[in-house]
Order: C-alpha cells, then sequence, then structure tokens
C-alpha cells in the first residue's frame, strides 16, 4: 500500500510540475464556487436530497482539484442505488485492495477494475470524497444531469459494452492513458451525450471541462470541501449559466 502511494503522489508531483507552466499561462484553476454564487440559486443540502432522489436516474461529471490546481475528472452514472456505472480513465480508485488509516487500520474494500470501469464496491459519493481527501485532494465538483431511463441506458451501454468503427459515433474505449481522463471523458460527452450535453470540443485539463459543463445546463452543481458541508447550486431559469 505504501509502495503505491507513493508511486502515486511521485507520478502526481511529475504531472504536476510538468504542468504548472500551462497553469500560469492559462490562470489558477479552482473550483466555480464564486462564480455559481454570483450567478446562480443555492439550495440547502436537504432540498437538494429531496430533488436527487426523486429522480432516479442521474449523470455526474466530477472534477477534483488539488490546491489550485485540477487533478482528475471521473464520470458517474445512476438509474438507482443498484445499478451505477463508475469510469474512472486513467484513474486510480480500485487499484489496491483498501483503504489504509493513520492507524494502520482497514477502512473499506476497494473495487476491481476492467478498462477503467469500477465493476465491484462501485463507490457512492461519500465513499468517493474519502478515497479524493485520502489522496490529498482539496475539493470536488460535480456536475449532475437528471435523465431519463432511455438516456441512462443508451449511456451506460457504451460505457458497458463500447463500441466499434461500424457504430455512427465511431469506435470507443474506456481504458485511457495516464493524464488524458478529462480529454477520455470529454470525447465520450461529445460524441455520446447529445442531448442534453452538446461540447463541440475536447479538454485535456479538468477545470476547463468543468467550465464547458456550466454551460451545458447541469440540474445541479455539487461542491465539497474536506470537513464542510456540501455546496449546491441550481441555474436559474432562462439564464445563460456559464461564464
Amino acid at each position: 500500500m505504501n509502495v503505491f502511494l507513493s508511486f502515486f503522489n511521485l507520478r502526481r508531483q511529475i504531472t504536476t510540475a510538468g504542468l504548472l507552466f500551462l497553469i500560469f499561462m492559462t490562470g489558477c484553476s479552482t473550483t466555480h464556487e464564486q462564480f455559481l454564487s454570483d450567478h446562480w440559486v443555492s439550495q440547502t443540502a436537504r432540498s437538494h436530497f429531496i430533488s436527487t432522489n426523486s429522480s432516479s436516474s442521474r449523470l455526474q461529471i466530477i472534477i477534483t482539484y488539488d490546491g489550485l490546481l485540477s487533478s482528475h475528472s471521473a464520470l458517474r452514472l445512476e438509474s438507482d442505488q443498484e445499478h451505477v456505472t463508475f469510469w474512472d480513465p486513467a484513474g486510480a480508485y480500485g487499484l489496491v485492495g483498501h483503504l489504509i488509516d493513520s492507524n494502520g487500520h482497514s477502512i473499506k474494500p476497494y473495487g476491481q477494475r476492467v478498462r477503467d470501469i469500477v465493476v465491484t464496491h462501485i463507490p457512492d459519493i461519500p465513499s468517493y470524497l474519502k478515497f479524493r481527501w485520502y489522496v490529498g485532494d482539496s475539493s470536488v465538483e460535480i456536475f449532475e444531469w437528471d435523465l431519463s431511463a432511455k438516456q441512462t441506458e443508451s449511456l451506460r451501454e457504451v460505457l458497458q459494452k463500447e463500441t466499434d468503427e461500424t457504430h455512427p459515433q465511431g469506435e470507443f474505449h474506456t481504458e485511457t492513458a495516464p493524464a488524458f481522463c478529462s480529454i477520455a471523458i470529454s470525447d465520450f460527452l461529445k460524441r455520446f451525450a447529445p442531448p442534453p450535453i452538446q461540447l463541440t470540443d475536447t479538454y485535456f485539463f479538468p477545470h476547463n471541462l468543468g467550465e464547458a459543463l456550466l454551460n451545458q445546463f447541469p440540474t445541479r452543481v455539487r461542491i465539497f470541501f474536506p470537513g464542510q458541508e456540501e455546496i449546491v447550486f441550481v441555474a436559474p431559469q432562462s439564464q445563460i449559466v456559464g461564464p
């Protein structure tokens, strides 16, 4: 476990160092909390819980941040709590058998991965947040769209079965090269998610993907910080929602 975490942190530091110049050229990246506070409508965590449980099908795009840098993106698709697909392209969730706390005790078993899809012990949001805090992230942003059962099943089929060159949208595979998580997710959304998402580009940096998703009318945006209550925003009616 310690060897894995050492390798994971070293890879993360090398990737971060390599990206710092580009980050400084394009500006710092943090969650969109300030923009959302100024232009969107805040919701209590309780009202969010009620609204999300009234709609059983949803797409969640997860953007994580490590200080001023966006660090990763992942996709979670659920039709109900028993049918969840979790795509963690080029991610680390599930690569070790369990988490170890500061006292050396096992916290929770990890899931197994098949082509970057977590297939056992699929994490709910609280479980994935614990993992992100464990690997050193400082905040997490989740973009959510409530979907119809038909939309959900269409996306799930592509993720679970992949596609070949005969598919109308071309060949698609879920296994992703290191550092290309956001390119993989934005490419998937661009090709297979319309409607409700109409991306016209792919994005290397997770925070750039997050900014593009603000203009795709998510049902809600959820923001998390370690040890703090969840912040939930919903888009105002008839208003451009992104910067």
